[in-house]
């Protein structure tokens, strides 16, 4: 339908000047105002020049015709040409549009999926850290262990005066012992 309607309206756009064109040219022999004031100026025609003026305006209106066909189908050929441009431009475009709202969905399929391995992320960090806290509490309380174990062993206990007692009878004994 918009085809039809669209040629139409080429050929009414392109076609009208050449018809008034042609109207006037083939009026203006019969029109009363020039027919009068060309017989006042001239002297009657004759009928074979009269046939002939007519064989020369068909030919005319003729090369007339083909031009306005050959342009008629150039501007037609064109405006085909154009409308499948058109056409294809706006498949490309419905296109692309397709591809963008796909790509829309993927993306926020995927933001909403980073979002939530996001928020398992963090809460795995804060179970990590707490259970590192813990561990480095842990390490402090044996840190001070140790620590006190080796205050203890740095001070002087009671096996080490009997081992140094042992010992200095042992030394002593053979200079007290006679012989």
């Amino acid at each position: 339908m918009k085809g039809r309607t669209l040629l139409f309206m080429l050929l009414t756009v392109f076609a009208f000047p050449f018809v008034c064109l042609a109207n006037e040219v083939t009026a203006a022999p019969t029109s009363t105002e020039y027919a009068t004031s060309v017989t006042l100026e001239s002297t009657p025609l004759n009928l074979e020049e009269l046939l002939r003026k007519k064989e020369e305006l068909q030919e005319e209106l003729l090369e007339l015709e083909q031009l306005i066909s050959q342009y008629l189908y150039s501007a037609l050929g064109q405006t085909t040409q154009v409308m499948d441009t058109l056409r294809s431009a706006q498949e490309e475009l419905a296109r692309l549009k397709e591809d963008l709202e796909s790509v829309k969905a993927g993306t926020a399929a995927s933001v909403t999926h980073l979002e939530t391995q996001l928020t398992e992320l963090s809460k795995e960090l804060e179970s990590l850290s707490d259970q590192l806290q813990t561990l480095l509490d842990r390490l402090e309380s044996l840190d001070q262990r140790i620590a006190q174990v080796e205050a203890k062993t740095r001070r002087p206990q009671l096996w080490d005066f009997l081992i140094l007692g042992v010992a200095l009878i042992a030394l002593a004994l053979p200079f007290v012992v006679p012989r």
